[in-house]
């Protein structure tokens, strides 16, 4: 929208308000721009060193007692289901 305003505006002092802002604000995407693109950077490169780590389910967590240890109420407690 400032840029529009940069075009259209023609009195100087709105003119010299108007780039200002247009000014500002893409300095604060640009710099938004460049955190986020390092923030990226950073997660790939520490997926990239963090060791795969692919194994079968414990037999806990196949029969569905493991949630009993994580606080999950997908599961009742396996105290109850002996009853």
């Amino acid at each position: 929208a400032s840029g529009y305003l940069v075009q259209a505006v023609t009195a100087p002092a709105w003119l010299n308000v108007v780039a200002w802002v247009h000014l500002v604000t893409g300095a604060a995407y640009l710099g938004g721009l460049i955190l986020h693109q390092a923030m990226v950077v950073r997660r790939r490169m520490a997926r990239a060193q963090a060791p795969a780590v692919y194994s079968a389910p414990s037999p806990e967590a196949r029969t569905g007692r493991l949630a009993d240890c994580v606080g999950t109420t997908l599961h009742a407690p396996s105290t109850q289901r002996n009853r």
